[in-house]
């Protein structure tokens, strides 16, 4: 015979659950609706999950070759990389003002007569002509000066900006990494509790159909079980999270 506190504990329980069941709906619903904004779909559009919530046998190497791999493979990081050398040909361009030019011209000419010929005559001639000339601007108001100064500090700010965003990289690697070592060791720590919640669950059925222990202490052990098994559910989400904000992170694309 249950007590009247089992009964209110049944039904504490019971309102518990409920309660994280229209939490966890309308947590679906907000992602959704924020998942179809993110891409463009209508707001209603219904979206099914495609993951099984089943942990792969991925593994990575080590945060230095995670960063190298980023760094060569992040269109931003290559982007950037791009811009500094722009940069610095924009830097060698400035400074040519500094030098003197050299041309190098040439002309060919066929007519009739070839007023190049002396004496004229009535027939077609060919003649031609090559020089080489030297440039050099002795004063230009300054402008090489300051071309190069500006050229220059563009350069700098763009170099800047490149480890700042390698910066950026590498703590978002090491982050993303170090949270998928981390949800990995959860997994497992969550399906040992599990274990031991339906251990426990088994043991406690046994005592109470014998007598041994009360209803109390039975529905202990179910809301026990339970609970690991949304903890291992959830360690199961935050795995698969981890793992793509790591392969994004890196620059994997699928």
């Amino acid at each position: 015979m249950a007590t009247n506190n089992d009964v209110l504990k049944v039904q504490v329980q019971l309102s518990n659950a409920k309660l994280m069941q229209i939490d966890a709906s309308n947590n679906v619903r907000i992602a959704m609706i924020s998942f179809n904004s993110t891409v463009g779909l209508p707001l209603a559009t219904q979206i099914g999950i495609g993951s099984s919530l089943t942990p792969t046998t991925k593994e990575f190497p080590d945060i230095q070759n995670l960063l190298t791999a980023a760094f060569t493979d992040r269109s931003d990081v290559q982007g950037m990389e791009w811009r500094v050398r722009a940069a610095e040909s924009g830097v060698a361009t400035a400074k040519a003002g500094w030098s003197p030019q050299i041309f190098l011209t040439g002309d060919y000419y066929y007519s009739r007569p070839n007023s190049r010929i002396f004496p004229e005559v009535d027939q077609f001639k060919n003649t031609w002509d090559v020089g080489i000339s030297l440039q050099f601007d002795l004063w230009n108001n300054l402008t090489t000066m300051y071309q190069t100064s500006a050229a220059e500090a563009e350069y700098t700010q763009t170099k800047d900006a490149l480890g700042i965003l390698k910066d950026g990289v590498t703590l978002e690697v090491t982050e993303s990494y170090l949270s998928f070592t981390q949800a990995k060791d959860k997994i497992q720590l969550s399906r040992l509790t599990v274990d031991q919640a339906d251990e426990n669950l088994r043991v406690t059925h046994e005592k109470f159909k014998a007598g041994l222990t009360t209803n109390s202490e039975m529905i202990d052990a179910e809301v026990a079980r339970l609970q690991a098994k949304l903890e291992l559910t959830q360690s199961l989400v935050d795995y698969e999270l981890s793992l793509a904000k790591l392969e994004q992170a890196i620059g994997e694309t699928h």
